[in-house]
């Protein structure tokens, strides 16, 4: 009922307005009607007392009363009409002798005007009735009358039409057409014993895009908010406060005017009891830890890493936490030293006895063995002779200085020491084991390790990205192109681990022979005898071998061989080349430093790829390749960003 007496207040000063500038024309119009329309017009006013009259006695029509002042200026014209709260109405100016003043009353949703007016040579009096339309704070006011010459009169009272739109202007309310808006009540959940985590806002209509931002809170602090709803009920998540209380609630929003707020309301936090049962760490004197478990009484709704501070042993960080309660495992890496570290659990809305908690946490650095290997000259490719050859495998001189080499692929173990277990994304289907070599890692990964691992031995980093020599400050790792990590720079100068470039890598797997620097005649492969690639001797496809005894020389089908396994092996389970060096052919493939480009047609010393590419070089061949893609001067290029199950990496320093 409030509601609607507020609108037709509104409507009524418009319609007063407008009828001033319209009954004129209505009233001189001949407009068609028959006589007993123009009686039925001319005795309006008698009727329209009779009328307010009743209207004035129905329970469900009320007189509706305005407020403040609304004023209507012409565009382009100086007719200013203004309507006032005591009922009566003036327009003055735009040609008007004197001023025109009336007064209006309420009939049904409609509202009546009583008008005695002169404008020029044009003088009137009488009544008619309005329409009225609310639109915010604005009232439009319609004349009801379809007069030939109702355009005419308009004109000389200063209107374009005989609907004029009213809007409030004296500050007594809202201006530029605000919508007045009621909040009728804000209500919380919770009790003495459940913490409030929601408000309820009803408003007597909907506030278009009402935010999270146009609602304030005071009276506790710590409260946050998060808004949802179309109105006009909405919905308000609160959280992270300490204590309850009374809250006061105001909404603030563009365009509306918003009655009825602030508001107040209790909220209640309560303490959820939950007991810190224990912390393990996995972990020996002979393996590093890499994972935390806690152990509660109950689960802990929303436990996050940040909930959970850990102290004791310096450089420990924090992995993934998972696990839904009431035990949750923490990966944990990047420290130097074993120890013991304090726990310690605290959450919002929780009272968490048994914390901090003590536990031991270990740090061995599985080792890797590294083989020397020598300085020298060799030539780098393949002869044009070679079966199966690439073109790209351009013959050239090419002399290294002296380095050594990981005598196997980096480990699965190795690699969760250094990275972290959640990084691990190997799978059974691929081969999976400590000593199983790490795969679905790209390049990006692959000097992330080197550095990491450099850091933790106390080594100097060889690869910066920025400057910087530190992953942890180096930001994600990348699952896609990235042109700040494609311009890492690698110093060879320094005593870390990296990964090895193309030419070392080459070098290595072909191990040593007779004539190394000079001889041209190269031999396909690095282990046995060199001409062959057969079931045995590498983890591969062994029905497509390759040998160039067979005829046709090279690579050739042989649906009796056997030994096919289907995935990675454990490293070292094949023979290893003259060097020491196992799984150099096969098993997988292995990342190098360069980036791929043409080789020099002249000789070369410790080259280190193309200064710029798109694709990062691989070598070796993997666990499904055919014998072919084994030799010693196949190459290989991939995405850096690629992760894939036929990738690993090994290392080298300088």
């Amino acid at each position: 009922m409030r509601n609607k007496k507020n609108w037709l207040g509104i409507p009524a000063l418009l319609l007063v307005l407008v009828f001033g500038m319209t009954v004129v024309g209505c009233n001189l119009s001949d407009n068609n009607n028959d006589d007993e329309s123009k009686k039925n017009k001319d005795s309006g006013n008698n009727n329209n007392n009779s009328g307010n009259n009743n209207n004035n006695n129905s329970s469900n029509t009320p007189d509706y009363n305005m407020t403040g002042t609304y004023t209507f200026t012409k565009t382009g014209g100086n007719c200013t009409w203004v309507f006032t709260a005591d009922k009566n109405y003036q327009c003055s100016g735009y040609g008007i002798t004197g001023t025109k003043t009336g007064t209006w009353t309420s009939k049904g949703n409609d509202v009546t005007i009583s008008y005695s007016s002169s404008a020029g040579s044009v003088s009137v009096s009488g009544e008619e009735v309005f329409t009225v339309q609310e639109n915010g704070n604005q009232l439009t006011l319609t004349l009801k009358d379809n007069s030939a010459q109702l355009s005419n009169l308009l004109v000389q009272f200063g209107l374009a039409a005989k609907t004029v739109t009213l809007t409030k202007t004296d500050g007594s309310g809202t201006g530029g057409g605000d919508t007045v808006v009621t909040l009728n009540s804000v209500t919380a959940n919770g009790s003495a014993s459940q913490t409030t985590t929601q408000l309820t806002l009803t408003f007597d209509k909907a506030i278009s895009d009402l935010s999270t931002s146009d609602i304030t809170i005071s009276g506790v602090s710590g409260v946050t908010k998060y808004l949802y709803g179309s109105g006009p009920t909405y919905t308000l998540y609160i959280s992270d406060f300490s204590t309850g209380g009374s809250l006061s609630v105001t909404v603030a929003k563009s365009g509306y005017t918003i009655n009825g707020t602030p508001k107040t309301v209790t909220i209640y936090y309560y303490s959820i009891p939950v007991t810190f049962s224990s912390v393990t760490a996995n972990g020996s004197a002979s393996r590093t830890t890499t994972q935390l478990t806690l152990t509660f009484d109950n689960a802990i709704s929303g436990l996050r890493e940040s909930d959970i501070t850990i102290s004791g042993v310096s450089g420990v960080t924090k992995g993934t936490l998972s696990g839904s309660g009431p035990t949750y495992t923490l990966d944990i890496g990047d420290f130097s030293t074993g120890g013991s570290i304090s726990v310690a659990v605290a959450k919002s809305g929780y009272t968490i006895s048994g914390t901090p908690k003590t536990v031991t946490i270990y740090n061995l650095i599985l080792p890797i063995e590294m083989v020397s290997i020598p300085a020298g000259t060799f030539m780098m490719g393949s002869p044009i002779t070679e079966p199966n050859r690439d073109s790209s495998e351009t013959q050239h001189s090419v002399t290294l200085s002296a380095f050594s080499m990981s005598k196997y692929l980096v480990t699965q173990a190795q690699y969760k020491e250094v990275m972290g277990a959640s990084e691990d994304r190997t799978t059974n289907t691929y081969g999976k084991g400590d000593n199983y070599p790490i795969y679905y890692v790209n390049w990006y990964d692959a000097i992330v390790f080197c550095n990491k691992l450099s850091i933790k031995e106390g080594l100097n980093p060889v690869y910066s990205i920025g400057g910087k020599t530190n992953p942890a400050e180096w930001g994600t790792i990348p699952t896609g192109s990235n042109t700040t990590w494609d311009a890492a720079v690698m110093d060879k100068s320094k005593n870390g681990y990296r990964l090895p470039t193309e030419a070392e890598w080459e070098y290595a797997c072909r191990g040593s022979y007779a004539n190394k620097a000079t001889e041209t005649n190269t031999k396909p492969f690095g282990i046995g005898d060199g001409t062959k690639m057969i079931s045995g001797m590498a983890n591969f496809s062994v029905i497509n071998p390759y040998d160039l005894n067979h005829s046709p020389a090279g690579s050739y089908y042989d649906s009796s061989a056997t030994g096919y396994v289907g995935k990675t092996t454990a490293v070292g389970s094949y023979a290893a080349n003259n060097y020491g060096l196992y799984d150099m052919h096969g098993n997988l493939c292995e990342w190098c430093w360069d980036w791929s480009g043409s080789y020099s047609s002249g000789s070369q010393t410790d080259p280190t790829g193309a200064v710029t590419g798109s694709y990062r070089v691989r070598r070796g061949g993997y666990w499904s390749d055919n014998g072919r893609y084994l030799r010693s001067a196949s190459r290989y290029v991939s995405d850096p960003y690629d992760r894939g199950g036929d990738i690993g990496f090994r290392l080298v320093r300088s």
